[in-house]
């Protein structure tokens, strides 16, 4: 919505890969070969995985994101996370689900629900991004409440995966300054 950056191509993991350590260094071998731009890869997390084993969890995303990737709580608001997971967990980005985000701009409840997400996310830090946005009465409201990046229906269906991979990446930044 203002321009912040967002990442090249997000990865969706489920709880069983999170799980594994030798899942985990596979990724990052593959960041590494790839030479992939610091930022450039989203590792998505549902809340269900991360309600198993925290510390375990905790472990590994921090060791995506000391690799270079960006770690978002996806489906935020449809599942089980408590708030304190927002605070234990390396998290950089807060992924308001699409059942609350759907025509926000006509359900009061809605509207409150997510204004409240929004304005704790940016509180802790995080960058909020709207899923589900498929009208511009919710694009108005989540802009006026200045929520970070939005997704959905309205800006694009689904790509194939096919012309996903035909998209470069950028090549990661290799100068050191001072």
């Amino acid at each position: 919505m203002k321009g912040t950056a967002h990442s090249a191509a997000a990865i969706a993991l489920v709880p069983r890969n999170l799980h594994s350590q030798s899942f985990v260094s596979r990724i990052i071998e593959a960041f590494d070969r790839a030479s992939l731009a610091p930022g450039s890869i989203e590792v998505e997390i549902t809340e269900t995985a991360i309600i198993q084993d925290s510390r375990a969890m905790h472990r590994r995303l921090s060791q995506l994101k000391e690799a270079g990737a960006t770690i978002a709580l996806d489906d935020f608001g449809d599942g089980y996370t408590s708030v304190r997971h927002l605070t234990s967990l390396p998290i950089d980005r807060l992924k308001v689900d699409r059942s609350l985000v759907s025509r926000v701009g006509a359900d009061r409840a809605k509207a409150r629900i997510v204004s409240a997400i929004i304005l704790m996310a940016k509180d802790l830090g995080l960058v909020t991004v709207a899923e589900g946005v498929e009208d511009k009465g919710t694009e108005a409201f989540l802009r006026q409440h200045d929520c970070d990046l939005v997704q959905g229906f309205l800006y694009s269906r689904p790509v194939e995966s096919e012309r996903v991979r035909q998209t470069p990446l950028a090549p990661r930044n290799t100068e050191r300054s001072g």
